[in-house]
């Protein structure tokens, strides 16, 4: 089962510095039989078309909950998205489901082989992406042992990145822009309203081959958390941009 290319990007994401609208401006739209505007758009502060420029946004943004949406919204339309879920079982099946329920509490070789029962290829050129800490050296290369948790959407991997205080024990972030490259490892990919449909997730079994093609300090002050009793605690540390090619 080959799945078909998803990119989110293929119109470009465009943020914009706004403003509250006034008062007469909001009477004017009513004036006019339109709707009420939410925001004035005052000059345009990024317009992204690549998931390299993406990922740099993110780390810089730290959240952007406007961008996850326009990746929600675009998944949700998305007739490739749907075409790719569509070849996944009615259910999870029995490895993959505890993967989600209970990790992690399963057993992970066993998630592996089902991803590669029930999973598909991703086409050349998809982009994924992972957050978390990888000790790797430019021009390295590795090769998975476990599945490997990635997302379509930047922020949801940055959290995971962060999550249960990783980063602020790590002192660092890394944000990982995967490119495939016509991979041999299958992947699953999970419904957007099933459990934890909003991390918009792509599950890859292990054996994956990631090649590291480049890593940029992207800022030196990423705010991290972590909790110590009932005193929440904050670090800043360095974050980068990672960037692999997959097989």
């Amino acid at each position: 089962m080959n799945f078909l290319l998803m990119n989110p990007f293929s119109t470009p994401y465009e943020e914009w510095n706004e403003r509250n609208p006034t008062h007469e401006e909001m009477l004017e739209a009513i004036g006019l039989g339109q709707p009420m505007p939410d925001s004035i758009k005052l000059s345009l502060k990024a317009k992204l078309s690549n998931h390299r420029d993406v990922g740099e946004f993110m780390l810089n943004e730290v959240a952007n909950n406007r961008l996850g949406f326009y990746i929600d919204d675009f998944l949700r339309e998305s007739s490739e998205f749907k075409a790719n879920l569509a070849a996944m079982p009615t259910e999870d099946p029995e490895h993959i489901y505890a993967y989600k329920h209970l990790y992690p509490s399963c057993d992970l070789e066993l998630v592996s082989e089902d991803i590669s029962s029930f999973g598909g290829l991703l086409p050349d050129g998809q982009f994924l992406f992972h957050g978390g800490y990888l000790p790797i050296g430019v021009g390295q290369v590795f090769v998975t042992d476990r599945p490997l948790s990635t997302s379509l959407c930047p922020q949801v991997a940055v959290r995971n990145g962060d999550w249960h205080g990783k980063a602020f024990d790590r002192g660092e972030i890394h944000l990982a822009v995967i490119r495939m490259t016509n991979p041999r490892t299958k992947s699953y990919v999970f419904d957007l309203d099933g459990e934890l449909g909003n991390e918009k997730e792509l599950l890859l079994a292990s054996g994956l081959k990631l090649t590291l093609v480049g890593k940029t300090l992207i800022r030196e002050d990423f705010p991290t958390y972590k909790t110590n009793g009932l005193s929440p605690l904050e670090k800043p540390v360095p974050a980068y941009l990672l960037e692999f090619e997959a097989e």
